[in-house]
């Protein structure tokens, strides 16, 4: 199974029940290590399934980061397309 090992970051499950996964060291040449994700399965088969869940407070505080640097970004297009608008508009002002 040739999944990068993440420690609590994957949610594995072999014929609909989830298991266990340890880290596994794959040397591919002398200079290059991986360490995949390993199972202790008793021999048989098995339907294996996987996926990334990443951590969840760390999900919320990259959402939240996104959110405020768009927040920013588009403020800042704003205020800009603002200021242009006023500097083109003719003043009407009346005198008396």
């Amino acid at each position: 199974m040739p999944i990068l090992y993440y420690p609590k970051m994957l949610h594995i499950m072999a014929n609909n029940q989830k298991i266990h996964y340890l880290p596994t060291v794959y040397q591919k040449s002398p200079t290059v290590i991986y360490t995949l994700t390993g199972l202790k399965l008793a021999p048989g088969h098995y339907i294996v399934e996987s996926y990334f869940q990443g951590l969840v407070f760390a999900n919320w505080i990259s959402g939240l980061a996104w959110f405020l640097l768009a927040f920013v970004i588009l403020s800042n297009l704003a205020i800009k397309l603002i200021k242009t608008r006023a500097k083109m508009e003719p003043n009407y002002a009346r005198t008396i």
